[in-house]
């Protein structure tokens, strides 16, 4: 083998490393951002589901207010609010 075949291939191993280094740190900064998301997401399916309780706490309240001001019960769950 010529030397300048030896050269070749040595350049091309050593660009194939430099590229799987490149490749592998990628896709392990790829997975700290997705596992940072997925604790966010977390976060905001929390907070969503406080605001789920807060708003059936405040529609209760709201269907106790309308009772005590009319004076009758409301139709239960007619999802048609405004309109009763």
């Amino acid at each position: 083998m010529s030397m300048e075949f030896i050269t070749i291939i040595a350049t091309i191993i050593s660009f194939s490393i430099a590229l799987a280094g490149l490749i592998l740190n990628g896709q392990r900064t790829q997975r700290e951002e997705i596992s940072g998301l997925r604790e966010e997401v977390g976060g905001l399916r929390k907070e969503i589901n406080d605001l789920r309780e807060r708003m059936a706490r405040l529609e209760g309240l709201m269907e106790g207010l309308r009772e005590a001001i009319t004076g009758r019960r409301v139709a239960e769950d007619s999802g048609d609010y405004g309109t009763n």
